[in-house]
């Protein structure tokens, strides 16, 4: 079997390496033969301002697409057929020129550096704009910071890039979905994510439950190559985002690909492969086998027992039907190392090429990229192909069609985070007792009671589970734009598709069922989504004058449709997850079709007056078929103006290069909701009956309000864009405010209407964010060909509950939350912030008894005036006085306060280093690691090292920890008087092990060398970069769990990179 699975890679490869030499022959051939011998010119690019070298200048033959770039000196060298040609010098920040060879081999020219930034083209809605005449709060990510990351998800990429862009990587599975939200957290129940526009086709990034058994879902966004993108915007304020009306509300993301407008052809070749392992052992957190015992006898002795501590009494708790034996000597013998034996070091190879053909009426280019990655977990096994195409041709000098297609298909061979007992992977190492063998010979599987859940090794192995998911998607945009004979106007239509396949698959063995009915158990679910959309709109752009104005006017309509089925099945005989035989199919009740239709109409007016003052209205009017008729449409306006303030007379200071004032206000929708918050639906479900399953039994579900309407989200937004030397340092400033009305949650109904969960979806709430962003570019050294540049940003963002419903007014709505049998919970309550913590709170380790305390609740205050306030009183802290004596923890919520990060740029000849930070801060996160393994529960747990010598031992000691005690019991009732029957120490809902997860992490080190071009020349090469980095080499917290971000999930890796990457 491993041998025809090698030769099946290898074939793969040699398709490749086809395919790679039959479009050197057709591109770039033909390129090579066109220059041929001729005139050669050399000469050193340099920047008027101070006569340093530039590198990475552009020069082109004018008309043609011979070219090349100046090496690290400056320095280049062209071959030209035509004496009489002109060369063109283009490069970033500065102004391009033209220069007449006119026989000459050496030319030298200086460049002026382009002051004049604000002539940046930028994306928005339905076109693009320049920077100067943008109002609105928009961020532009290029693509050559994101090829810098090297990462499954263009997303993860971004993470520290942007003002107002909040990214947390939430796992460290390859391609999982990482959290993305822009300027807060607009919605309580509703989808909180941006709107994801790729070439003009809205995408789907989420909603959908594409896996099963627990397996990590593949994030939609990490079909996007960062080598193929151009350019990404983050629309951020009301008057950027009410454009696209009820979709608008959590911001918009505009990814803008790559294509072959130029007339270039070539091809590029890049590859990138390292290694990745877990930045810990399980040394670092957990003891081994000889101080566990040590640990657990005392708590045994604690609690009054003489007789010496034995295997049995731990194995007859945990292992439900097997009973394994071992004796104690061979448990203190045994120090199984299950984090190492269930993970391993992650390695991943990516490789890519880009192909280029120009024309001189159009341009073809097409990309191909492949990833290769096995996971930290054993048998996690990740891989990716996408390929795109992109075709743009002008038949006529006035019109211009063209298609950018992308495709994906994704394998994702995951380890599932829970199933069950006995496959429990990575979500029960906490319990993997480091005296648990992993290996029995007598076992008919290899492995010591695979069963339990506590062998690491058995809970990752494919003969005994397995999870895979095939992702197969496409993004296709066709588009025709048309100059009308009138001057200035313009039409474009579009029309685009966004298709999802996603077939994955679950079968565990039954040696890992540890509950009857102990057979092979499989699921197999399979999604499609469609989503066709459709818009056309005309562009009005002329100059009178000293007035200039832009009128956009269009319309839009989509369609999204999907359909799941699932089926389970117990009874299988083969170790195939396949349900093929109907016999063995118990469940075949999962299948949900359903369908949403969008339709706006839109438009935009921009006016400048004086190339200073600048006024942009826009105005949506939406429809979503997920509403009832009579609330169905709706309508979004905003208004945003500008003044460039540096331009007026009295405003010419020295070293002013920029100052402008621009504030923006207007509303958004939120359309992310789903057809049964709104209709009556139903479904079919299976039953036991008679010792097996009934299938096809129908189910309604929840009702559907008829009255429910949008979410809307009014804004205000006020910045100042400022430049400063030349614009050696320029960036901006912006508060903004978002009030949120008509949130959709739930109310009760009475009991007698016979629905499930007695309970209908209404507008009966109001949700504010606020805060402000800062941003700042500096190039702080730019002399003798050594560059050093900085781009920092932070966002400080708040919010609170205004209204809820009458059922959740006062004490508000309680929201638990389980993790591995450990529980905490936070609350939704007027006055709050969104996901506060809602907890007993711990305030010490009594000195005199050795239990854990915590603060009484005034429960008169509670019931009357809704106010948390303690009573001054200490009491135990137990079940019965956590349950009764949960507080709101004021200020203290899983969102982050603030976050952003920091870039440092430096070039020198040519090497180039590029170092990002990024960071969050502020808000509050429950220790899982802690709370599952510094409590023995009767020693079915690891013990973290922290509580090694800071347990309470005698009275007097200040403990960090309370006494070691068998069970967690202790003889102490709820008032912390003496008992025999005594009380359960409890740290679930509590502040026990709640810690402030603010972080700082190195996230990206990238270190570059570029061939100079007499050597890259000759190789044959146009440019080639060399390059190492890391990902995640340094985290600075005080939170003491395994990652600030992940938590209790798989931590993100620390990774080691290389590559290469060359232009033909």
């Amino acid at each position: 079997m491993r041998k025809n699975v090698y030769s099946s890679r290898q074939a793969g490869y040699l398709c490749v390496l086809f395919l790679y030499a039959l479009i050197w022959a057709v591109f770039a051939a033909p390129a090579a033969r066109a220059q041929g011998p001729g005139l050669v010119i050399t000469g050193v690019v340099t920047s008027q301002s101070d006569g340093n070298a530039l590198p990475g200048v552009t020069v082109v033959v004018k008309g043609t697409t011979n070219g090349t770039v100046s090496d690290a000196n400056g320095k280049y060298t062209l071959s030209v057929a035509d004496r009489s040609s002109t060369l063109v010098f283009s490069y970033i920040g500065f102004v391009s020129r033209e220069i007449t060879i006119g026989g000459k081999t050496a030319i030298d020219v200086t460049l002026a550096a382009d002051t004049k930034s604000l002539d940046e083209v930028v994306v928005v809605g339905y076109g693009t704009q320049k920077r100067a005449d943008i109002v609105g709060s928009i961020a532009k990510i290029s693509s050559a910071d994101l090829t810098k990351v090297p990462t499954t998800s263009v997303a993860e990429a971004m993470q520290g890039m942007a003002s107002g862009l909040y990214i947390s990587n939430t796992s460290g599975h390859p391609g999982s979905s990482p959290e993305i939200k822009i300027r807060g957290k607009n919605s309580i129940n509703l989808n909180t994510s941006p709107l994801w526009i790729v070439d003009g086709v809205p995408i789907q990034t989420g909603s959908l439950d594409l896996t099963v058994g627990g397996v990590k879902p593949v994030s939609p966004l990490a079909m996007l190559n960062p080598n193929d993108i151009e350019s990404i915007e983050v629309l951020k304020d009301a008057s950027a985002t009410a454009i696209y009306g009820n979709r608008g509300s959590n911001g918009v993301v505009i990814v803008t690909t790559k294509s072959n407008k130029g007339n270039q052809t070539g091809i590029s070749v890049n590859y990138d492969g390292g290694v990745s392992q877990l930045p810990f052992r399980q040394s670092d957190i957990y003891v081994d086998s000889k101080t566990w015992w040590q640990l657990i006898d005392k708590a045994w002795a604690n609690a009054g027992n003489t007789t010496t501590l034995q295997p049995k009494s731990i194995t007859d708790v945990v292992f439900l039907d097997e009973k394994p034996t071992i004796s104690r000597d061979e448990a203190l013998a045994t120090n199984t190392d299950h984090l190492a034996a269930m993970t391993q070091q992650s390695r991943f190879h990516q490789a890519g090429f880009t192909a280029r053909k120009g024309f001189q009426t159009g341009g073809i280019m097409f990309s191909l990229n492949y990833r290769d990655e096995k996971g930290l977990l054993r048998n996690n096994d990740f891989k990716r192909l996408t390929t795109r195409f992109n075709f743009t041709f002008s038949p006529v000098k006035s019109v211009e069609v063209g298609i950018n297609s992308n495709f994906l298909y994704v394998k994702n061979l995951g380890i599932p985070a829970s199933e069950g007992k006995g496959g429990a992977g990575w979500g029960n190492l906490p319990a993997m007792l480091p005296w648990y063998k992993l290996y029995d010979p007598n076992s008919q599987t290899g492995y010591w009671v695979p069963s339990s859940g506590y062998n690491g090794l058995a809970s990752v192995d494919r003969n005994l589970i397995r999870n895979s998911a095939d992702q197969y998607r496409t993004i296709t945009n066709a588009y025709l734009r048309w100059n009308l004979p009138v001057s200035g106007l313009s039409l474009r239509s579009e029309a685009g598709v966004d298709l999802l396949i996603n077939n994955s698959s679950n079968w565990r063995s039954i040696f890992l069922d540890a509950d009857a009915p102990f057979q092979n158990q499989a699921t197999e679910r399979s999604i499609t989504q469609q989503v066709f959309n459709y818009n056309t709109y005309l562009n009005y752009d002329r100059t009178f004058n000293k007035h200039t104005f832009g009128v956009t006017a269009g319309a839009e309509a989509t369609r999204t449709s999907s359909y799941t089925r699932q089926a389970s099945g117990t009874q299988i005989y083969s170790n195939y997850p396949e349900l093929r035989n109907p016999l063995q199919i118990t469940d075949a009740d999962g299948f949900m079709s359903g369908e949403q239709y969008l339709m706006g109409m839109f438009g935009r007016v921009n006016y400048k007056f004086n190339e200073r003052y600048i006024l942009n209205t826009s105005i949506r009017r939406d429809g979503h078929s997920a509403l009832s008729k009579d609330n169905r449409w709706a309508t979004f306006k905003a208004i945003g103006a500008g003044w460039i303030i540096s331009d007026e007379k009295f405003a010419k200071i020295p070293g002013v290069s920029l100052l402008k004032l621009r504030g923006s206000y207007g509303q958004t929708g939120n359309t992310s909701l789903s057809n049964e918050m709104t209709q009556l639906t139903w479904g079919l479900s299976s039953n036991r009956y008679g010792g097996g399953y009934l299938p096809g039994g129908t189910t309604l579900g929840p009702i559907g309000s008829t009255a429910l309407k949008w979410e809307t989200t009014t804004g205000l937004d006020v910045g100042l864009d400022f430049g400063f030397l030349g614009d050696r340092i320029s960036g901006s400033v912006a508060y903004y405010s978002k009030s949120v009305s008509d949130l959709i949650l739930r109310g009760n109904v009475p009991v007698s209407v016979g629905f499930a969960n007695n309970q209908i979806w209404e507008n009966v709430g109001d949700l504010k964010n606020w805060g402000w962003e800062f941003n700042v570019s500096t190039v702080n050294v730019n002399k003798g060909g050594f560059r050093w540049s900085t781009d920092f940003n932070i966002s400080y963002n708040d919010n609170k509950i205004i209204r809820l419903n009458e059922f959740e007014k006062g004490k508000g709505a309680e929201t638990v939350a389980t993790n591995s049998g450990k529980g905490t919970s936070t609350i939704r309550k007027e006055g709050e912030r969104l996901d506060t913590w809602y907890l007993a709170n711990f305030v010490q380790i009594d000195p005199a008894k050795g239990i854990a305390m915590i603060e009484e609740l005034n429960k008169d205050q509670w019931n009357t005036a809704f106010v948390t306030e303690a009573t001054g009183k200490l009491i135990p802290m137990n079940q019965a006085n956590v349950n009764a004596n949960k507080m709101v923890q004021h200020g203290k919520s899983a969102l982050p306060r603030f976050f952003g990060g920091m870039t440092n740029r430096v070039s020198y000849r040519n090497f180039d280093l590029n170092v990002l930070f990024a960071f969050a801060g502020g808000h509050y996160l429950m220790n899982w690691l802690y709370s599952r393994s510094t409590k023995d529960q009767e020693g079915t747990g690891q013990i973290a090292k922290a509580v090694v010598g800071k347990s309470w031992e005698k009275p007097g000691d200040v403990a960090q920890f309370p006494q070691l005690r068998w069970g967690s019991r202790y003889p102490y009732d709820n008032n912390g008087e003496p008992s025999s029957a005594g009380s359960n120490f409890n740290t679930d809902f509590t502040t026990f092990f709640l810690e402030k997860a603010s972080y700082v992490k190195l996230r990206n080190v990238q270190l570059g060398y570029t061939l100079p071009n007499t050597l890259a020349k000759k190789a044959g090469l146009q440019s080639t970069r060399f390059y190492i980095g890391g990902t995640n080499l340094l985290t600075f917290t005080k939170f003491r769990g395994l990652d600030p971000e992940s938590n209790d999930d798989l931590p993100i890796p620390r990774s080691l990179n290389f590559g290469l990457s060359t232009n033909f």
